[in-house]
This record gives C-alpha cells, structure tokens and sequence, in this order.
C-alpha cells in the first residue's frame, strides 16, 4: 500500500469494533438492494464509527480491517453507460472488473439500476487482476439482453480503501470508502481526503441505525457515483453538467 492510501487508512481506527461473523455477513450480501450514499471528511469518521460500534460489526479481509479494492470498467466508443447514467435512464447498467487486491480475488460485474431504483448485482468470479474478457466472460455479458460485449472497451479505473460494517439488528450494510483515486490512460485524479459511505439495504429505511448514524454525524447525503466522478474528473470530451454540482459537493469535501 503506498503512503497515499495509508495516509487516509488510519483514518478508520476499527480496532473498538467486534468481528463480523460469517452468518451476518451471508445475511447481509444484499446482491438486489437499495443503495443510499453519503460523504464526509476523513477526520468526521471518529464521530461516525463511535456512534455505530453499538450496533455495527466489522468484516475482516484477510488479515486487515480495510480492503484494498480496484475498478476496472468497461464502456463503449461513445460511453453509453456514461451518457445514460447522467441522463438517468432506467434501467442503466455498469460493467467493470473489481479486482480485491488484498484477498487475490477478481470478478465481473453487471451492475444494474432497474426502474424501481434498486440495485442489482450479478457477477462471475475471473482470474486475479485479469482486466482481459475471455470468451467465457463475453458469453456471460452476451448473455444480458442489454449488453454486447464486442462493444466494449476499458474505461476508467478507480482505486479506493473500504470498510464493511455489518447490522447486528437488521439486514443492512453499510461501506466506507477513503482514499479515492481515479485513473485514465497517463491521467490520475484524488479527492483528497473526501469519504464516500453507503448503505445498502433489502428496502428503504430512513431509521435504520445506519441511517440515523450518518445523520447523526454530520454526513450529507448526495446521489453520486464513482464511474460518473471519474468521468467528470478525466473525461473532458463527454459533457456531464448535471454531475457538476455533485463534484463541487465531493470538492468542498476535501480539504
């Protein structure tokens, strides 16, 4: 890990928090879900995590508390999922390869918003750190009606530091990424020390205790997502203003 992402992982101090067991962690995968975002500063986590260690549990990676995680997606020449993502269409889809450097693991993902506003992941498990779609993972993206595979092409990468914390009372997770950096061709963009957390839930709850501990901490919520910032970020020929006034939010974020 470079000094840069160490720098913002000691931030989470995750040490106070009880080990989340296999059970919550199976209970709580939530694959079709609805996500909720919400950003804060790195030096607001302390706050954050005193009010969730009551009800929250941590799930380990390897031997770290903080997973190491990297994004490759796949877009097409034009990025339609870039250009449909800023239009809001539904349903809309992202491709990426997400690599677990600290667990040796790679999968592909489709990840689709439906018109309801769920989430709904499926993936397929690829060798580690492979970003090359054999003839297996194209008949797996073919497969999707909405999907061709020859079309695609990689587009951006972003690299980030996530904790998982698990409800012990109700089936939610919720995910605290830090260290945010995006990354196109030669290009490569940071936000400082901007913290992205989510929860993921089987249906809206506004009070779960997810919920009301990232209120009670003082995070705003904002519908924003990593693909969109990295294009907003490193894209500069694909217009995205309806993002511009969630990267000024993510911006005044960073210190």
């Amino acid at each position: 890990m470079n000094g840069h992402l160490l720098r913002y992982c000691a931030q989470m101090n995750l040490s106070d928090f009880e080990l989340a067991t296999t059970a919550q962690v199976e209970a709580c995968a939530l694959q079709d879900r609805v996500d909720t975002k919400f950003v804060l500063r790195a030096e607001e986590m302390d706050t954050l995590l005193s009010i969730l260690v009551t009800d929250f549990a941590v799930v380990q990676s390897e031997e770290s508390l903080v997973g190491q995680y990297r994004n490759q997606y796949f877009d097409t020449d034009e990025y339609r999922f870039l250009r449909e993502h800023h239009r809001g269409r539904r349903p809309r889809f992202k491709v990426r390869i997400r690599h677990y450097l600290d667990r040796n693991m790679s999968a592909l993902e489709i990840k689709e918003k439906a018109p309801n506003g769920r989430t709904v992941k499926i993936r397929q498990p690829l060798a580690f750190m492979s970003n090359e779609l054999s003839e297996q993972q194209r008949a797996f993206l073919d497969a999707h009606p909405r999907i061709t595979a020859g079309a695609l092409k990689p587009s951006v990468q972003v690299d980030f530091s996530r904790a998982t914390l698990v409800s012990k009372q109700v089936d939610e997770r919720l995910t605290i990424d830090t260290a945010l950096v995006f990354s196109h061709e030669e290009e490569e963009e940071a936000l400082g020390t901007v913290v992205v957390a989510e929860i993921k839930q089987p249906r809206f709850s506004p009070r779960s205790p997810g919920m009301l501990a990232l209120r009670q901490s003082g995070a705003t919520q904002l519908r924003i997502s990593k693909y969109m910032t990295a294009g907003q970020l490193l894209l500069p020929s694909i217009r995205l203003p309806r993002y511009t006034p969630r990267l000024k939010m993510l911006r005044r974020r960073t210190a």
